[in-house]
């Protein structure tokens, strides 16, 4: 059975000994909002994944299943291939300005 995001992030929060209170503090949300997260109750935004990523200490690959599901960022619905483009274009753009920085 293929595990979906919401599984896969309270299997990694439970692994690392966190309780969902303590996850929904750190996000800066309700732990009733957090709980619909990891039930699948409600659809996981992209700012929201990052910073369970960050907290969890794990890639984004590592808890969204593949490049088909969807993550809702604002009103949009991104592809995880279309986001990974748009970081990666960001990258580009930051690595130019740190070279410019790097210039003076």
């Amino acid at each position: 059975m293929k595990l979906t995001a919401p599984d896969k992030i309270r299997e990694i929060r439970q692994r690392k000994g966190m309780s969902q209170e303590d996850m929904a503090a750190k996000i800066g949300i309700l732990q009733s909002t957090y709980n619909k997260i990891e039930c699948g109750k409600i659809k996981l935004k992209f700012d929201d994944a990052l910073r369970i990523c960050q907290i969890l200490k794990v890639s984004i690959e590592e808890i969204i299943p593949g490049e088909g599901d969807v993550i809702v960022s604002g009103n949009s619905n991104l592809r995880l291939k279309e986001i990974v483009g748009l970081l990666e274009r960001e990258i580009e753009y930051l690595e130019k300005i740190k070279n410019n920085i790097l210039e003076l």
